[in-house]
């Protein structure tokens, strides 16, 4: 009977973890795809919840608008699919996370056409402030195609009622990331 009982557990556990893997990559595909279509209600409800504390749902559906599309450019993202790497699922200090990374391109594209040597400053400028990225000038389309490795966080917690959200994971926010979820889970993901 003891035996029966152990498999049956063993069992349940095999399952849990493979449901909460399957919805880890569906709730992951749905970030993205909302990201391309632009539907930044939806990326809002899939982001992590603590950003909330630093600004408001609606400061950052503004942000987001306004990054995306303004007088002075506005940016795409290239690939309508990505596919993901997905690290181990980590558990710390009852937060589950995962270190989720993707090859993506955006094309960041002007309204005003540049004049003499705007285009390459500012070409310049996209390397040095993204060095671990892929930066060319398209000058039939006024355009910078920016393309790298990018890294997403997913964490099911207390706060997301132990759903998976998503946090964007860059080197220079890494400081809000260890206020948000704490150094030993950013550690534990190689962070």
């Amino acid at each position: 009977m003891k035996l029966q009982l152990s498999f049956l557990f063993l069992f349940i556990g095999a399952i849990t973890f493979a449901q909460s893997e399957e919805t880890l990559q569906k709730e992951a595909k749905l970030m993205y795809q909302a990201s391309y279509n632009m539907n930044f209600e939806t990326v809002l409800d899939l982001t992590y919840p603590k950003i909330f504390d630093l600004a408001s749902r609606e400061q950052l559906g503004q942000i987001l608008r306004n990054s995306f599309q303004n007088e002075q450019f506005k940016i795409r993202l290239v690939f309508p699919e990505v596919t993901f790497k997905y690290g181990k699922i980590k558990e710390v200090e009852g937060k589950k996370a995962v270190l989720i990374t993707y090859v993506s391109a955006m094309r960041m594209t002007f309204t005003q056409k540049f004049y003499g040597n705007e285009a390459q400053e500012m070409l310049m400028g996209l390397k040095q402030s993204l060095p671990e990225k892929k930066v060319s000038y398209e000058p039939n389309t006024n355009s910078f195609f920016i393309e790298g490795t990018d890294a997403m966080i997913a964490i099911s917690d207390n706060h997301t009622n132990k759903a998976w959200k998503f946090i964007t994971y860059d080197k220079v926010q890494r400081p809000m990331l260890v206020e948000m979820l704490g150094e030993n889970l950013l550690k534990e993901l190689g962070l």
